[in-house]
């Protein structure tokens, strides 16, 4: 017992350790780091220096309040060379000062002229909840170059329905499709997208996102709890089960301390249904979840023309060589053992349990099936 109690500690342990390796790696990799004889390339702001950028900025604080904005201080680039706003940690007297630093143009503004853009550009370089939805919808004067993308995208691919749903520019990683609280629709790309030019592998994402849009219904029906479709199969759960007899008078009231008392056996039942039913709603979940991604993948295969297909393979071919470098260095990092080798696969395979969508592998596979029979192209 006492051996069986230290190995799982040891393995939560090493774990979690894994688990913020990755994290530091991630949130680390756009930083920059200056020591404290190290001369620096930005000069510290207050607000007496720069007003209307600090009214601008409490004006963010109010509109925000889940950025942590006191770990922050700001900066101006001193030599009037950066064009985008950037992260800065300066080590100094064994304590570390985090600043967000900007272009001089950017805080020379006046405060009423900052835009969703610079919002946008602002929060993105801060430590934002994940789980926040921040967004700016795509309209011709903020986000020229995107809206005239999506408007070519909409004439190319008809089918898509792309002119009913709202494109909307949001903070993230990666493109999604959600809805907001009166149910709109809508497909979001990444902020970092607009700091460069769309390509074909923004197509293919556009159009998984539009298949997720065309399974909405069957999805979304399945989650709201107005909806009576959970409820109804909690129901004939329980019936099932007390027709059974798991949940039955006969064998509950063999539990200690309820002997013959209905009320109890009753209380016990629906516990148990209860539980049976968050059980079946989890897993129910991810398999529409699975379902609806591989579905989404299917829609963007159909639709795609051919350089989007041969664009995702390249993009999910990174994302495999990406992968491989980071469990490289974890295995470098536990000394190559065995054990080690073993609990970075194990870890890697809970990802991909959890993880609804396809491998990359099995995507990749899929795309290039999809050459070879829509476009007669074969790719090695």
């Amino acid at each position: 017992m006492k051996y069986t109690y230290l190995k799982r500690s040891l393995f939560l342990g090493l774990f979690y350790s894994f688990l913020s390796i990755l994290t530091c790696f991630e949130l680390n990799a756009d930083r920059e780091y200056y020591g404290p004889t190290d001369p620096l390339d930005f000069v510290p702001i207050t607000q007496s220096s720069h007003p209307e950028f600090f009214i601008w900025q409490t004006a963010m604080q109010k509109k925000y309040p889940i950025v942590a904005w006191s770990k922050f201080c700001w900066a101006v680039d001193k030599n009037n060379t950066s064009r985008a706003l950037h992260r800065a940690e300066h080590r100094m007297n064994g304590k570390s000062i985090n600043y967000v630093v900007c272009p001089q143009f950017f805080v020379n503004k006046k405060s009423d002229s900052y835009n969703a853009y610079d919002e946008l550009e602002l929060l993105d370089e801060l430590e934002i909840k994940s789980e926040a939805l921040i967004y700016a919808k795509v309209d011709s004067v903020m986000f020229p170059m995107a809206y005239e993308w999506y408007q070519k995208m909409i004439a190319k691919y008809p089918q898509a329905g792309l002119d009913k749903v709202l494109f909307v520019v949001a903070l993230g990683d990666g493109w999604f499709m959600s809805s907001l609280q009166d149910n709109t629709l809508f497909i979001a790309c990444p902020f970092k997208s607009l700091k460069q030019e769309f390509t074909a592998e923004d197509e293919w994402a556009l159009l998984h996102e539009a298949g997720h849009v065309k399974n909405h219904k069957a999805w979304s029906f399945f989650y709201k709890p107005k909806k009576l479709t959970m409820p109804v199969a909690s129901g004939l759960t329980g019936v099932a089960l007390l027709l059974s007899g798991v949940c039955g008078y006969e064998n509950i009231k063999q539990l200690p301390y309820i002997k013959d008392s209905k009320i109890a056996v009753a209380g016990v039942s629906a516990v148990a249904v209860y539980g049976l039913y968050k059980m079946i709603k989890k897993i129910g979940g991810q398999v529409i979840l699975r379902i609806d991604e591989r579905s989404a993948d299917k829609f963007a295969l159909q639709q795609g023309d051919k350089n989007a297909q041969l664009e995702e393979i390249n993009f999910f071919t990174k994302l495999i060589e990406n992968e491989q470098k980071s469990i490289d260095v974890l295995k470098k990092t536990t000394g190559n053992t065995k054990i080690g080798n073993s609990l970075i696969t194990l870890i890697r395979k809970i990802f991909i349990l959890l993880d609804p969508h396809p491998t990359h592998e099995a995507r990749i596979v899929s795309i290039k099936k999809t050459l070879q029979q829509r476009f007669n192209l074969s790719v090695a």
